[in-house]
Parts: C-alpha cells; structure tokens; sequence
C-alpha cells in the first residue's frame, strides 16, 4: 500500500515536496521570473489539458489545413505559443443578450 503524500514530513525530504507541488505539463516552457503562472509554449499533445474542449487531433486538422494559431515543428513535435492559441480561440466573440466579457 502506497503511503500518502504528507508535505514536510521527515520521510519526504523537501525537495520531493517541491517536486510533488510542481503539476505543470512535462512538454511547457516556463518564464521562472514572470507572476504570469502560464506555460510560454506547448506541445499539441498538451494542449487538450489547458484548454479542454478540443483534441490534440483536433489542431493537427487544423494545421493540415492551414487553419488555426501558428506553430512551430522541432523534431517529432509541434509547439504553439500559448498567447497565440488564446488569440485564436478568442477571435470572434459572439455578443450575447447580458453583455458578458470576454
């Protein structure tokens, strides 16, 4: 049986407190000096786990058809800037009745 996480406990040395704390994506690229919590890029593959709603097979259709934000490819994988996907996502707002923000 698995022991459970306890933050500070003398099995659990600091450093894998840290570790434990960290659930960013594995594949994300990160400003250490920023308030900005937001990955600066990420892979396709992590897309999905930031904004749900669309498959990481989704924006490779996009990109098939040269729709969608701009990308980047290094080896095996594709990378978007996040602000750009954001831009994309958020580009044509539809005006509803409570006036609502986006």
């Amino acid at each position: 049986m698995a022991r459970p996480f306890i933050k500070n406990n003398p099995i659990n040395p600091p450093e894998t407190a840290r570790k434990a704390e960290q659930k960013s994506p594995p594949n994300a690229i990160f400003l250490d000096n920023l308030s900005d919590p937001r990955p600066i890029m990420v892979t396709r593959q992590e897309l999905p786990k930031l904004f749900p709603g669309m498959t990481a097979r989704a924006w490779a259709n996009l990109a098939h058809l040269k729709q969608g934000p701009k990308f980047c490819r290094r080896g095996k994988l594709t990378w978007y800037v996040v602000d750009d996907v954001i831009e994309y996502l958020t580009q044509n707002p539809v005006q509803t009745t409570n006036g609502g923000n986006l």
